[in-house]
């Protein structure tokens, strides 16, 4: 059984706080909510309705500019900027709940409830989810979301939970998913860092003008190289626990014990792969591994 209670939030106390630009929604007591009512702005991220009065039919382009702009005006946030949702890749989710189980941050008891009521309804009619809510399943997001479903408090014979850890298991289990994936298993002690292809920090080091400098990278690819350079140069890794030791033997087809995963480290499950690795990109992660076990200065270790 769960080890925590599913019962729905009311929506109606949820404010979002924002700060420079950073949102943050908080759950309030009843008494506390009474006396902050929601702004049309939270009324419509949260799906409730705005009580906004009907917007007169548009017969021309002018009218619909005009109705467009009375409807936006009543969305932007008190510090004047308009906010939106950005939920639906399943690497950021999954990604913030196992960040703060690493570093021991709790995860408030109302946002566990409304983490695993987004993903009763995003999974898929398979038991999996997919690189985004409305995408066909994938090891990488199964595999996050499962273990994520775990860090939150459910228990593995939970009709959700089950039914993710079967479809992962069909799909091959987690041995085949790709970097970001690794990555995250890895962190928490549940893949081995040798099988992670390189991710060199020295990289920022070169000069400006190398072609492949990061500074040239598009910007969802360099933000996230940045810190996952450093934790990979550092083979930052959570110590084992009980919790960690049972997912060793949920995610897998096979007992952890006797995974070579170094066998994987260029094997993306068929699911998830958009691309296969180049030549050139082998011969790089080659080269850099090479650099990193045997030429690497000890002042750059």
């Amino acid at each position: 059984m769960s080890s925590i209670s599913i019962v729905p939030t009311d929506p109606q106390r949820w404010p979002l706080h924002v700060n420079a630009g950073v949102h943050h929604w908080q759950y309030l007591d009843l008494a506390a909510s009474t006396k902050q009512p929601q702004s049309v702005a939270e009324k419509y991220f949260l799906g409730l309705l705005t009580e906004l009065p009907n917007l007169p039919v548009a017969s021309n382009f002018q009218d619909a500019s005009r109705n467009g702009f009375r409807f936006y005006q009543k969305l932007q946030l008190n510090d004047g900027h308009w906010g939106c949702a950005y939920g639906g890749p399943s690497f950021l989710l999954a990604g913030s709940v196992i960040a703060m189980y690493i570093s021991e941050t709790e995860i408030p008891a109302e946002w566990k409830i409304e983490i695993i009521q987004y993903l009763s309804n995003t999974v898929n009619k398979d038991g999996g989810w997919g690189l985004h809510f409305a995408g066909d399943t994938t090891v990488f997001a199964t595999a996050l979301y499962y273990i994520a479903l775990r860090i939150l408090g459910l228990e593995p014979t939970e009709p959700l939970v089950s039914k993710a850890r079967a479809r992962l298991l069909e799909l091959g289990g987690a041995t085949a998913v790709p970097q970001w994936g690794k990555v995250w298993l890895a962190l928490l002690n549940l893949y081995s860092w040798s099988a992670v292809n390189p991710i060199p920090p020295e990289f920022w080091l070169l000069p400006d003008w190398v072609p492949f400098h990061p500074w040239r990278w598009w910007v969802q690819c360099r933000v996230v190289y940045l810190p996952v350079s450093y934790l990979y140069a550092n083979k930052v890794t959570k110590p084992l626990n009980p919790l960690l030791q049972s997912l060793r033997q949920e995610i897998f087809t096979r007992p952890f014990e006797e995974i070579d995963f170094n066998r994987f480290r260029n094997t993306t499950a068929p699911t998830d792969l958009k691309k296969p690795l180049s030549p050139l990109l082998r011969a790089a992660n080659v080269l850099l591994r090479f650099w990193e076990n045997y030429i690497r200065p000890d002042w750059l270790a």
